[in-house]
């Protein structure tokens, strides 16, 4: 039997629609912040990107940086050979350096994050293990540096964020 969420109740659905209403008519819409619903769990990786951006002020797509700067101004070998495999492809540009709250707290760094495909790479000390986890849970798709050799690598994000 499938679970029946909050906004498929008419009357909830009606009172959450008067609720938005408000917050449109009353010039605050762009503060609003929605988050998606799956399962029952909230999705606080999209609630932290929409905190970022609409509460904060930041413009996610502004903290891309080229490949080019990113072999400029990375000192691991593995960005940089990850970076200049990434020109050849031709991989669309990450966030670099995306960080990853939980209950207000920094808890881990993706290395490199795809926002609107959901897909990372971090490294071992960027994010432990169970943090991994729970980014899984939450409909993200998360590789370790160590999972592929640095082309292979390439090539599964290629795939992966079409």
């Amino acid at each position: 039997m499938g679970r029946n969420t909050q906004l498929e109740k008419p009357d909830y659905l009606a009172k959450w629609e008067s609720k938005q209403q408000w917050y449109v008519d009353n010039g605050f819409a762009e503060q609003l912040i929605i988050s998606r619903d799956r399962k029952g769990a909230i999705d606080s990786s999209e609630i932290d990107m929409l905190i970022k951006e609409k509460i904060l002020g930041l413009d996610l797509s502004e903290m891309k940086k080229s490949w080019d700067e990113i072999i400029e101004l990375s000192d691991d070998a593995v960005i940089i050979e990850f970076a200049k495999k990434a020109i050849e492809k031709d991989l669309a540009l990450p966030v670099w350096g995306y960080e990853i709250t939980l209950d207000d707290e920094v808890v881990g760094e993706l290395e490199f994050a795809w926002l609107d495909t959901k897909v990372a790479i971090y490294t071992e000390n960027g994010l432990s293990e169970e943090n991994a986890e729970q980014l899984e849970s939450e409909g993200w798709h998360t590789l370790d540096f160590s999972t592929f050799k640095v082309k292979k690598l390439v090539n599964v994000i290629s795939a992966m964020i079409g």
